[in-house]
């Protein structure tokens, strides 16, 4: 997915929305983009009565690459308190490239937790725009904690528009504990395909040992409980553990510290289901400098 972007003399004049700021793509260059909360948001079914079956196949969505769908993850959204005064939360954009409204749902899945019932949010973006949350957590759900987001567009009667044509990014950032500026790290948004994790997957470029951690993050979208296999591959070392995931459900934690130097993570679910999406983010503990690689 590509912005057309036109060149304006005009001054830009910022559309207000019941609070959010909605920017029509022909004068997005330049835009300031200032406190937002989100248009009115309706209840919707749980992710186990929604109809995500038909998204098999290669649907894909990442502004990186120029792509879009109807349907793509956010790999992590957090708003939770952090250690030495920080305070993570997910700054996040989604796009709507149709000249018609959109309908978008969004499902959230909570660390720990089984969330086949929770209900989901639904927001109307506005023809050709974007729409920005500075807390998409709080904004939309009203919740703290840290998951991941799946994100479909819908028709007027609630079913997945295979017509839809969204697309999305979040940024994930806290205020810097070490100076006046912040800390920060994006997650475009990700393909989704139920085949995804059917083989194992890899994340390459990640580091561990001598001032670095790395974490990993896995979302299990199917309506069972997972168990995986990590296979870490360092060149200095290696080393393999297992963790569970709850049905519905998302897991982001530190793998086991050891001088891997850098290395490949490789993930494998215990059956082949696939319904499963993973990342690895690798931290300098100095600077707090970070870095993600997905597991592909």
């Amino acid at each position: 997915m590509k912005l057309r972007l036109e060149r304006t003399e005009k001054t830009m004049k910022k559309i207000l929305f019941a609070g959010v700021f909605v920017v029509p793509q022909s004068l997005l260059a330049g835009t300031p983009l200032h406190h937002v909360k989100p248009l009115s948001i309706k209840p919707g079914p749980s992710w186990s009565e929604a109809r995500v079956t038909e998204h098999v196949g290669k649907i894909r969505s990442e502004v990186a690459t120029e792509t879009s769908a109807s349907i793509f993850i956010f790999p992590v959204v957090g708003s939770l308190q952090g250690a030495n005064n920080t305070y993570y939360r997910s700054e996040t954009t989604i796009i709507n490239n149709r000249s018609i409204p959109q309908a978008v749902e969004m499902f959230y899945f909570a660390q720990g937790i089984s969330n086949c019932t929770r209900p989901s949010q639904t927001v109307t973006l506005p023809a050709s725009s974007w729409t920005a949350w500075d807390d998409i957590l709080q904004n939309v759900f009203n919740e703290n904690g840290i998951g991941s987001l799946i994100v479909q567009a819908v028709d007027a009667n609630g079913n997945y528009d295979m017509n839809g044509d969204i697309d999305g990014t979040s940024r994930i950032w806290t205020p810097s504990p070490f100076s006046g500026g912040t800390l920060s790290q994006t997650f475009p948004a990700a393909s989704f395909d139920q085949s995804n994790g059917q083989t194992p997957l890899s994340a390459y470029g990640l580091r561990d040992g001598e001032g670095f951690h790395t974490n990993l993050g896995v979302l299990n979208y199917a309506n069972q409980p997972r168990t995986f296999t990590v296979v870490v591959n360092g060149l200095n070392s290696n080393t393999q553990f297992d963790f569970n995931v709850n049905d519905c459900s998302f897991e982001q934690f530190r793998i086991p510290d050891g001088d891997y130097g850098i290395m490949q993570l490789q993930v494998q679910a215990h059956d082949a289901a696939g319904q499963w999406y993973g990342y690895g983010s690798s931290v300098d503990e100095v600077t707090a400098n970070n870095w993600s690689s997905v597991l592909r």
